[in-house]
């Protein structure tokens, strides 16, 4: 008896047998740097003798079974590719249907999204509209009230000229006006102080001239 047997005939419960891991049950083989035993060394092996009825029959059985076998199997294949491709026609229709629901989804949230985008639009737009119109109006004030500056001004000129039509320089009185100027005289032998009074001899002409002040028109 062997190691191996001597020591599993100690442990007669399969609870015992937890302690071989890596137990290994192996056919007992001789090393092989010994040489052949004598008693071998001359015996050749005859064959076993075959029975041709055994032989016949076998032979039959075995085709038998092949052909069994390889008819199951092909008709295995056959049920199990219909059923695959059932679950894959269901799988897309299913996966199909899911898409369709996600798509919808979408679509729905999608359009909820326009209409708060369409408020907001139409709530900015109103308040640009208001802003643009308020600005246009405050435009329109500005240029109204400018186009009254110039209108007063443009009439106090014209108010003031009409004033002025007496002293004008005319065909008729430009000799007469030439003539004076001529004989008119002007002294600048003066001085002005800091405060902006006139300091030095001024003549009764002068004096006349001062008091008339300039005659410029009011722009």
């Amino acid at each position: 008896m062997s190691l191996i047997s001597k020591t599993l005939s100690l442990h007669e419960t399969a609870s015992r047998l937890v302690c071989f891991p890596a137990l290994t049950f192996v056919r007992w083989r001789k090393p092989r740097h010994l040489p052949k035993a004598r008693s071998k060394i001359f015996v050749v092996r005859q064959p076993t003798p075959i029975d041709p009825t055994e032989e016949t029959l076998m032979k039959t059985h075995t085709h038998h079974y092949s052909t069994e076998m390889r008819a199951l199997r092909s008709h295995l294949h056959k049920v199990m590719s219909e059923i695959n491709q059932q679950k894959k026609s269901k799988g897309l229709a299913e996966g199909k249907l899911e898409k369709e629901k996600e798509w919808a989804k979408m679509i729905k949230q999608n359009e909820r999204w326009n209409i708060n985008i369409a408020k907001k639009r139409e709530a900015r737009q109103a308040e640009e509209a208001a802003a643009r119109l308020a600005e246009i109006n405050r435009i329109k004030s500005v240029q109204e009230q400018r186009a009254i500056r110039r209108h007063q001004e443009a009439s106090e000129r014209v108010a003031y000229e009409l004033d002025q039509v007496d002293s004008f320089i005319t065909e008729s009185n430009a000799d007469e006006v030439i003539d004076r100027v001529l004989d008119s005289t002007e002294n600048y032998l003066f001085a002005v102080d800091p405060k902006g009074n006139v300091l030095g001899a001024e003549t009764e002409q002068d004096t006349d001239s001062n008091s008339m002040g300039p005659s410029v028109p009011p722009t």
